[in-house]
C-alpha cells in the first residue's frame, strides 16, 4: 500500500516568535524604501539635480506676447507684440500684426522721397497714435537709435529716422507704427499669471514678417501645443 509522503512542520513557540519578528522586519524595511521613495519624489535632496523640464522664455525686453484665444480686449485680441520696454516702471511694446492701409508717404510727408520706401503703417497700440516708431534691423547701430533685441532696433525721433539709409540695405527689414502698447508696473505680470498671454522667443522673421496678418494664427498653434 503507497503512503503519500506528508511533511508536517511542528512550531514550538520559540520558532513561532522569531518567524513573527522576521516577517515584521521585512514588511518594515518595504515600509521604509516606500516611504523613502515617496519622501524623495516630494522634497528632493539638497544639492541634487532636479529633473530637466522645458523652460518657457521669461517676461523681458526682446521677447513677443501671444494674445491667448479667450483674450477679448478689442486693442488686444489675437495680437502679437513685441517688448520694446520692461522694467521697474513698465512695458511697452508694439503690435506687429495689425497693419493698416496708410502709406507712410501720406503719413509722413516730411520725409520726402524716403516715406516711398517705407512699408504701410502698422498700429503699435491703443497709446499716443499721434507717435512714432520705427523698428530697423541693422548690422550697425544707427545713431540714436534704442537696442531691442539681436541686430534691431527702435527709432522714434526724427533725426535719427532722417539719418537711416534707406534701400537695399534695409529693404524689408524697417517698419512704421503709430501708437504703443503699454502696461503699468505688475500689471501684466497679472494678465500673464490670467493666461491673456504667452510669451515667445522674438526673431527678425516674426517681427519683419512679409504676412503679418497671418503671424497670430502661427504663433498660437505653436505656442499652445508647446505650453499644454
Amino acid at each position: 500500500m503507497n503512503h503519500n509522503l506528508q511533511v508536517c512542520l511542528v512550531f514550538n513557540p520559540r520558532m513561532k516568535k522569531s518567524i513573527l519578528i522576521f516577517t515584521l522586519l521585512w514588511l518594515g524595511l518595504w515600509f521604509t524604501d516606500i516611504l523613502q521613495v515617496g519622501i524623495s519624489a516630494l522634497f528632493p535632496a539638497a544639492g541634487a539635480e532636479p529633473e530637466a523640464t522645458p523652460g518657457h522664455p521669461a517676461l523681458a525686453q526682446g521677447v513677443i506676447l501671444i494674445a491667448g484665444k479667450n483674450l477679448v480686449d478689442p486693442n488686444f485680441s489675437r495680437s502679437v507684440i513685441l517688448i520694446t520696454e520692461y522694467d521697474a516702471d513698465g512695458t511697452a511694446g508694439l503690435i506687429l500684426n495689425k497693419r493698416t492701409k496708410l502709406s507712410a508717404t501720406h503719413l509722413l510727408p516730411q520725409l520726402g522721397s524716403l516715406a516711398a520706401q517705407l512699408d504701410d503703417i502698422h498700429v503699435g497700440g491703443p497709446v499716443a497714435l499721434d507717435h512714432i516708431h520705427l523698428l530697423v534691423q541693422s548690422a550697425s547701430v544707427p545713431q540714436g537709435a534704442k537696442p531691442v533685441v539681436d541686430d534691431i532696433f527702435i527709432v522714434d525721433s526724427m533725426e535719427t529716422l532722417k539719418q537711416l539709409e534707406l534701400g537695399n540695405s534695409h529693404e524689408g527689414s524697417i517698419r512704421v507704427f503709430m501708437g504703443f502698447a503699454g502696461w503699468a508696473p505688475g500689471q501684466l505680470e497679472t494678465e500673464l499669471l490670467r493666461g491673456d498671454w504667452y510669451i515667445w522667443p522674438a526673431t527678425s522673421t516674426i517681427i519683419f514678417s512679409k504676412f503679418p496678418e497671418n503671424i497670430w494664427y502661427e504663433l498660437i498653434y505653436l505656442a499652445t501645443a508647446k505650453w499644454t
